[in-house]
């Protein structure tokens, strides 16, 4: 998948994994990817959703800050070379979520 123009801000691919839990039921697993190369981010993205998580990218450091601000993520996979600075820059921001794997 390679993700069109830069003004397509935060995209969201989705899959579903299926625990047991009193029953079988769809899970979502949301995984924030932070990634400005889009044949990069395509690859990864692809990998996750194959693999049955729910993936949504954001291709800047702003468009991170903004996801974080709206949902909570399982984890976050960071680029620490972003367009608009340094992917350092936003651990502070994970952090004060709530402690979770980068």
């Amino acid at each position: 998948m390679i993700l069109p123009e830069p003004e397509h801000r935060l995209k969201r691919q989705t899959a579903r994994l299926r625990l047991f839990s009193d029953g079988w039921k769809n899970v979502a697993v949301r995984i924030l990817l932070v990634e400005d190369d889009a044949a990069l981010a395509g690859a990864v993205c692809s990998y996750l959703v194959a693999k049955a998580f729910v993936v949504d990218l954001a291709p800047s450091l702003a468009d991170a800050r903004a996801a974080l601000a709206t949902a909570q993520y399982a984890a976050v996979l960071l680029d620490l070379h972003l367009g608009d600075g340094d992917g350092l820059g936003l651990l502070p921001t994970i952090r004060a979520q709530r402690e979770r794997p980068i």
